[in-house]
């Protein structure tokens, strides 16, 4: 994809050799008159359907742009300069178009502003979000041109995006330059700034270092006061300061406050009741604070009110019925808070609404009929909560759906056959996660504008739809975790071939079903765009098709574990140099670990066990730097274990040898691997353990070296390792004594020193307390321990000198000792005599 100039004044997105599949787009520019000319001051162009990043020219006036915005979720960013905004690009809602915008077919030139606002208001079914510069509007000088874009989709036909109004406060723009910079003491307006400013415990930035007796309040910093009423305040703008505090009541003295956007702070405490006293308020931006307590019902009673933000806060109890009565409302954003109950009816009643979002709650009971009465909504997130029931057939009425999201409830049912057809808009459906039975309808095809299809783990049953090939735009298709499969043919994965067509997907995710068949052997030419692969978990046959990693380059996951391949692993699947996770393991998988897999820089994660591999490990798997998980257990490999692995700068964390027919001596450098988490290297042939080379290795938590030929004492170097929680030494050579510090280890919780030559005595604290998670059994000179080992009493030392032979010596001398006593050189004849 590369972005080309279009026009002068005109950017957007240009698929290089593939026909425009145009969307609605918008081109905003904003012009400023200077030294008798008119300068643009920003371009951008808006695209709800594929959300593309902005683009943007005239960079040099960027710095001064600040960006308010109602996007996915409701979510809010503000960015003070070009370096911010490119920095949290992908979070905003200015999007390029697709494709390219048709020849301008109409402008609209407002060289002066509405008193009262510029209000851009959207056609049903068309674009969701929208943005407002509030000082680029700020003077009355100031024009902005409006190009409305000739528009195509599926090139069935043109339609004319129809443009319209930006709903922000003019009065709120700008700072009256009539305003005196002396200040007004008896202002109640300045009182309530202050009475908020002394509510802020923590300021870090100094953001309100401004608010003094210097300036006039109009002036301090996220104030705006208003042209017509002058010193009134109609906006307070201070989101993502990092301020602490509460939120002072008296801001409800604020009469003539239009918007208030607190945003990304961490206020704290109830939302005050009094703001319900602010009938003039249209925008409330509270999100991601930590305001407690219930819903402030107060805020119902700003009948003005069309945003209202307060996402991820710590509010808990039941959304009351009274929001229902904002009948202007258009945004409401409730999500990750603490609510409870089921969803008010009487939200049915917000005609205007667009979006709604009461995702990460605890919501239960049914989704309400009511809520098909929202004609106007684009985005419905009602994920992560405890709902039941099934999907209400009046939400098949909602037409203008760009994004709907159930995922993580409780949800049950069959989908409508015919979920492809109300909603030729949508984007986003997503049923994960839920306890929905029945197929998968073969309608969803026509949904023709769908990105993401989010299926998995669910109960659906039946063959997968054959022309999903039709979805163009699908960048990401899961179906995993279901009990899809059982066609008749036997090929449950004849679908694969109609994917082609999705020369967007991304995501191919349809792992732990029942699908049947084998890979198409023929050159599929899926996407180019493809990252992840999964199909693992089912009940695929046959061999890995040299020609499926043709055209992968971006692969970054490829996952077929747990199927019935046979075969070789494909040697040519070294060239995906993107790829990061590859799991190939219990199949029926043989020959030998292809080489080519050293070319694999950014592997990650290799796993090949429980297949019927063989031969030697090939060293240059070591090659693969940024490899933290290798398990090739259960094969019938033979050699030594290349000492490559344990030399890396960047060492493994899991290694798992197990299995195989592995020879030679215990790797010395295993000693270099300070990051080693895990290590298995039982059932082999092993010899010459030296696990003092393992001191080193402090990070380690499992430990299996049983099965092997090991001989020699269990070291006492080994008490560094603080972390191990599994240590199986079990059906070795091990002699000596258990070392008592093995008792000392603080988070060990399985030991297994069975059938080694160990003596000795048996320590009786630690993990020797129980008897549960030790074992020992099979070594025949132990003894000691708690009783439930049933080991033989070790001797004491009192008992030792009970059990000695007492020897008497009696020396007998034979008659002739006297006569031969005083001759030196005369030995005596004795005789001894033993008594025991």
């Amino acid at each position: 994809m590369q972005v080309v100039p279009l026009a002068e004044g005109m950017i957007g997105y240009f698929r290089r050799g593939s026909k425009p599949n145009l969307h609605a787009c918008l081109v905003v520019k904003v012009e400023k008159e200077k030294e008798n000319k008119w300068v643009t001051l920003g371009i951008w162009i808006l695209d709800p359907i594929n959300k593309r990043n902005p683009v943007y020219t005239n960079q040099d006036y960027h710095e001064d742009l600040e960006w308010w915005r109602i996007s996915n979720g409701i979510q809010t960013l503000s960015t003070r300069t070009v370096q911010d905004f490119k920095s949290s690009v992908h979070d905003s809602c200015i999007y390029t178009c697709p494709s390219h915008c048709y020849k301008p077919i109409k402008h609209f030139q407002f060289k002066h502003m509405h008193k009262e606002a510029l209000l851009f208001q959207l056609v049903p079914h068309t674009i969701s979000y929208f943005c407002i510069n509030t000082k680029l509007v700020r003077s009355i000088q100031s024009r902005m041109e409006v190009v409305v874009c000739s528009i195509n989709i599926n090139g069935l036909r043109s339609i004319i995006l129809m443009i319209m109004l930006f709903l922000i406060l003019w009065s709120s723009t700008s700072v009256s330059s009539s305003s005196s910079t002396g200040i007004n003491s008896t202002s109640k307006d300045r009182l309530a700034l202050m009475a908020f400013k002394h509510g802020i415990d923590r300021d870090p930035l100094g953001v309100l270092s401004s608010w003094n007796d210097s300036v006039h309040y109009c002036r301090w910093t996220g104030v705006h006061c208003s042209h017509r009423h002058i010193d009134r305040v109609t906006a307070l703008r201070l989101l993502s300061y990092g301020l602490v505090g509460s939120l002072s009541p008296h801001i409800g003295n604020l009469t003539f406050l239009r918007l208030m956007d607190l945003q990304n702070n961490s206020f704290h405490g109830e939302i005050p009741s009094e703001l319900g006293g602010l009938f003039r308020l249209r925008v409330l931006e509270l999100s991601n604070n930590s305001f407690e307590g219930t819903f402030p019902i107060n805020l119902t009673k700003c009948s003005d009110l069309w945003y209202l933000n307060l996402i991820d806060n710590k509010l808990q109890g039941k959304i009351p019925a009274q929001v229902g009565s904002l009948s202007k409302l258009q945004s409401l954003g409730l999500s990750k808070n603490y609510f409870t109950g089921s969803i008010p009816a009487s939200l049915g009643n917000l005609s205007s609404l667009l979006q709604l979002g009461l995702w990460e709650n605890s919501l239960e009971d049914s989704i309400p009929e009511d809520l098909g009465r929202l004609k106007n909504l684009t985005l419905l997130h009602l994920d992560y909560n405890k709902l039941t029931g099934t999907i209400p057939h009046s939400l098949y009425n909602l037409s203008a759906l760009l994004e709907t999201d159930f995922m993580y409830n409780q949800l049950s049912g069959t989908i409508h056959p015919d979920i492809g057809l109300p909603f030729p808009h949508l984007i986003h459906l997503s049923l994960s996660n839920n306890r929905f039975t029945g197929p998968i309808p073969v309608s969803l095809s026509n949904a023709s504008n769908l990105v993401s299809i989010q299926f998995q783990i669910n109960h659906f049953s039946g063959t997968v739809p054959q022309d999903l090939g039709m979805l163009h735009n699908a960048q990401f298709i899961s179906m995993a975790g279901n009990q899809l499969g059982g066609s008749t043919t036997g090929d449950d994965l004849s679908f694969i071939p109609s994917l082609v067509n999705c020369t967007q997907l991304q995501y191919l995710l349809f792992e732990d079903n029942s699908l049947r068949g084998s890979l198409p052997s023929t050159k599929t030419n899926l996407s180019n765009q493809i990252r992840w692969i999964t199909f693992g978990e089912n009940q695929i046959h046959g061999t890995i098709p040299l020609e499926i990693f043709t055209n992968l380059v971006n692969l970054e996951m490829f996952s077929m574990q747990s199927n019935r391949l046979t075969g070789n692993i494909p040697p040519n699947i070294g060239k995906l140099q993107k790829l990061r996770f590859l799991y190939l393991y219990a199949n029926e998988l043989s020959g030998r670990i292809p080489s080519s897999l050293g070319n694999l820089t950014l592997l990650s994660s290799l796993y090949l066990h429980d297949n019927n591999l063989f031969g030697e490990i090939p060293p240059n798997l070591a090659a693969s730097q940024n490899l933290l998980y290798l398990t090739l257990s259960n094969n019938n490999l033979n050699g030594s274990i290349p000492k490559e692995f344990f030399g890396l700068s960047s060492s493994p964390l899991f290694l798992d040898f197990s299995g195989n027919a592995l020879t030679g001596l215990f790797p010395l450098e295993v000693g270099n691997m300070i990051n080693l988490i895990a290590l298995n290297m039982s059932n082999n042939r092993l010899s010459s353990a030296l696990l003092n080379t393992l001191a080193k290795c402090v990070m380690i938590q499992e430990l299996r070296l049983d099965g092997n030929f090991f001989h020699e004492e269990i070291p006492t170097t080994l008490q560094t390792l603080r972390s191990l929680e599994y240590l199986d030494l079990s059906r070795n050579n091990f002699f000596g004594h258990i070392p008592t510090y093995l008792g000392n280890l603080p988070f060990l919780s399985y030991l297994n020193l069975s059938f080694n030559e160990l003596n000795g005595e048996v320590p009786k604290f630690g993990v020797f307390r129980n008897t549960t998670i030790v074992s020992l059994k099979g070594n025949y000179n132990l003894c000691g321990g708690i009783q439930q080992l049933n080991l033989p009493i070790c001797p004491t030392s009192s008992t030792k000198n009970k059990e000695k032979h007492l020897v008497v010596k009696i020396v007998i001398l034979t008659p002739n000792h006297a006569m031969h006593s005083r001759n030196p050189n005369t030995t005596p004849n004795l005789t001894y005599i033993s008594i025991s």
